[in-house]
């Protein structure tokens, strides 16, 4: 898997890119924990749920999986709207209870 890590200036470039581009796009960024809350953000702006995500880290200069993950699968019963604000509380309370290191990165899984 070839993933870029996030800069301030790329995070710039993805912002401006609209929903199709920005769901495409995201699956080839690492993205720093300092940008979950914009992260999210931008994701709600453009309509999209979250279905889950990685923790990466890196290691002798390579991203490598901890392991570490989290999903959110639609329930039964359960609407596309109230499932895609669902994905974002489920991210939100994995991501902000994830012990991060300063060599930890997220990749996000968009629909």
């Amino acid at each position: 898997m070839e993933l870029t890590i996030i800069t301030d200036q790329l995070w710039e470039e993805l912002i401006k890119m609209d929903r199709s581009d920005f769901k495409v796009k995201i699956k080839d960024f690492a993205i720093p924990n300092k940008y979950i809350d914009r992260m999210i953000m931008e994701v709600d702006k453009r309509g999209l749920s979250i279905l889950g995500g990685d923790i990466l880290e890196i290691v002798n200069g390579n991203l490598i999986h901890t392991y570490d993950n989290w999903y959110s699968d639609i329930k039964d019963q359960e609407n596309q709207e109230d499932y895609r604000i669902r994905t974002y509380t489920d991210a939100l309370n994995f991501l902000r209870n994830y012990k991060f290191r300063e060599n930890n990165f997220i990749v996000f899984v968009l629909k």
